[in-house]
């Protein structure tokens, strides 16, 4: 598949449709009624690097995506009209050189997504490396989401363990200039002896770290991701945006926002009630040069 023009095309229509919203943006930042501290969405707008995993991380995975490197993805997602991302670690490039190839693009990450069995084990070095970013937050991306025997529900010694490294993560972070947050994925939020797994995290952690709702997980989980935003409230600092279709077996479908199941406006607009500052779309289909610009589209229709 060829990809180097998609991006290109539709970023030009995306740039045009958030011209449109600004004036309508400007007004609804001015009034009294809105939250002082929640940016319109389209000022918190980032793409996951993620989106671009199967070229830069599984060299040697089945993918339609061409083999591609650092600069190259965040040349496409520059040409998509999003000049904000968030990363996560990719084999081959250090902090320091993906910061610099951010700077070269004219772009910036807003945060960066850690494993956990690194800020649990290495937390000196994941905090350098974030900071090396120059991101403001830093986050683990889940917690032990994978088992023995396959996809692995927390149980309370794990949210024990995951208390204490948030906690931990929190005091060096904050002596770093940077927040601490956990991406929700699902695995997090069944119940345990009356508690959800995440809300024993946040007890044990003394409530210190910010949450980055994925809102296709957390649906996955079967909880309304509306509910869940109105449930933590200023908690959560960031969305990862992706809509949501049922299972088929074991094939999990990542259709393009607007094209699954999710209430996004409704979703949309419990974020902004929130304070969410980040919005952040998370494409996971394979073929991002064709679903991210679908996504951006559907945003800029919706965007109030």
């Amino acid at each position: 598949m060829q990809q180097s023009g998609k991006g290109g095309r539709h970023g030009w229509r995306f740039r045009a449709a958030l011209g449109t919203l600004a004036v309508a943006g400007a007004a609804a930042a001015a009034s009294p009624s809105r939250p002082a501290a929640a940016p319109h969405w389209r000022d918190g707008l980032a793409i996951q690097i993620w989106a671009y995993n199967d070229a830069l991380k599984n060299k040697d995975a089945p993918s339609p995506v061409p083999k591609i490197d650092v600069p190259s993805a965040l040349s496409r997602i520059k040409a998509m009209g999003v000049d904000q991302v968030e990363v996560m670690h990719v084999p081959g490039y250090s902090a320091a050189q993906m910061r610099t190839a951010l700077d070269k693009a004219g772009m910036r990450a807003v945060s960066v997504q850690m494993d956990y069995d690194r800020m649990r084990d290495d937390l000196p070095g994941a905090i350098a490396a974030a900071k090396a970013l120059g991101v403001s937050q830093v986050g683990i991306s889940a917690i032990k989401i994978f088992g023995p025997q396959g996809y692995h529900l927390l149980n309370i010694a794990d949210t024990e363990e995951a208390g204490e490294v948030l906690a931990k993560a929190c005091a060096s972070a904050q002596a770093a200039g940077m927040r601490t947050f956990l991406h929700i994925h699902g695995n997090d939020l069944h119940m345990l002896d009356g508690k959800t797994a995440l809300d024993r995290i946040i007890d044990k952690a003394g409530g210190c770290f910010d949450i980055e709702a994925d809102i296709y997980w957390i649906r996955s989980a079967g909880v309304d991701p509306v509910a869940f935003i109105n449930k933590y409230g200023a908690k959560v600092t960031s969305l990862h945006l992706k809509d949501w279709k049922p299972a088929r077996g074991t094939a999990l479908p990542f259709p393009p926002l607007g094209k699954g199941d999710l209430n996004l406006p409704a979703i949309m607009k419990a974020a902004q009630a929130a304070g969410v500052r980040h919005y952040i779309i998370e494409d996971e289909s394979g073929d991002p040069d064709t679903q991210l610009p679908q996504s951006l589209t559907y945003l800029a229709s919706i965007g109030k």
